[in-house]
């Protein structure tokens, strides 16, 4: 396999999201403003579930969207800690609220 390859197999592949962001429960992440450094931003999206690079960029070039959903407060408050952190508008709330 060449580097172009493994390149590409690295960045679209199907990856998962550490366990600690994926604890089920009553809680949605909505991701409200990218901020101004949108890369970062894909990349905590990335992390934090598992989606291939290309699903990464459109979900944060879409914003306000909801990033995940039938989370648990804490694991939202994580998700919602990583995106803040790389510069983005983010929020967590029970799913029937905005």
């Amino acid at each position: 396999m060449g580097l172009r390859s493994r390149l590409t197999a690295r960045l679209t592949g199907p990856r998962t999201a550490e366990p600690k962001f994926t604890e089920p429960g009553t809680y949605r992440v909505v991701l409200q403003l990218p901020g101004p450094s949108p890369v970062l931003v894909i990349r905590a999206v990335r992390r934090t579930t598992g989606i291939d690079l290309f699903a990464a960029q459109k979900l944060v070039n879409d914003a306000p969207v909801i990033v995940r959903e039938q989370l648990s407060e804490s694991s939202a408050g994580l998700v919602v800690g990583q995106l803040q952190k790389a510069g983005a508008r983010a929020m967590a709330a029970p799913i029937g609220e905005s």
